[in-house]
């Protein structure tokens, strides 16, 4: 990803859907992750791939960002999982450097969130990462929500900021191609409906 985000920064505007990128930022890809353990269904998984403009605190910079909002079972009823993984560009303008953040959460309809109900919180394995367990409400609630408008928003900030960045992930777009071209279907959307249904019949959600 690194070569495709150093081309976004050095080719300029010859191919339209680079520098609608290049300006704008945008979804790479969007998918529904069910989550397994010994068999059995516990969760399902929004992940994301993205480009976005760092206004905040790098000034217009592009970083690169990932990552997922689960619904989990466990043994203390409904959780919602909360991850996001930053990578921005070392100061030669090519290399992608981990950033990670110090607060990720979702953000709903009227700027809705579910920040005040963060359960616990930490690093992620993954470089550039953090990791967050949040209660069921409002979070499921924003998550439904974004399954009906196509659209689920991630807040977190830079640099133990106290600014937040807001990110929309375009649940419609599948894959971005080569020439930055965006696939768009309704796969992830009827995939994470079923897994949820599917979720609900084992009982997990009881």
């Amino acid at each position: 990803m690194s070569s495709a985000l150093a081309v976004l920064v050095f080719a300029g505007p010859t191919l339209g859907s680079s520098e609608i990128f290049q300006r704008e930022g945008g979804t790479l890809s969007a998918a529904s992750v069910p989550v397994m353990s010994n068999g059995k269904l516990i969760g399902c998984q929004l992940s994301f791939d993205a480009i976005a403009l760092d206004h905040t605190y790098r000034q217009g910079a592009l970083i690169k960002v990932s990552g997922s909002s689960g619904m989990m079972a466990t043994s203390n009823g409904m959780g919602v999982t909360v991850k996001v993984v930053v990578s921005a560009f070392d100061g030669d303008g090519v290399t992608l450097k981990p950033s990670p953040p110090s607060r990720a959460y979702l953000v709903g309809k009227d700027l809705r969130n579910n920040f005040d109900s963060l359960v616990d919180a930490a690093p992620s394995d993954q470089p550039g990462g953090w990791f967050a367990i949040y209660q069921a409400s409002p979070a499921m609630e924003i998550v439904a929500e974004a399954i009906e408008q196509g659209e689920l928003t991630f807040a977190f900030n830079q640099l133990n900021g106290s600014s937040d960045i807001q990110l929309n992930v375009d649940l419609a777009v599948e894959s971005t191609n080569d020439a930055f071209e965006q696939v768009r279907s309704r796969k992830t959307i009827e995939d994470y409906a079923q897994c949820i249904s599917t979720l609900a019949t084992s009982g997990a959600l009881q």
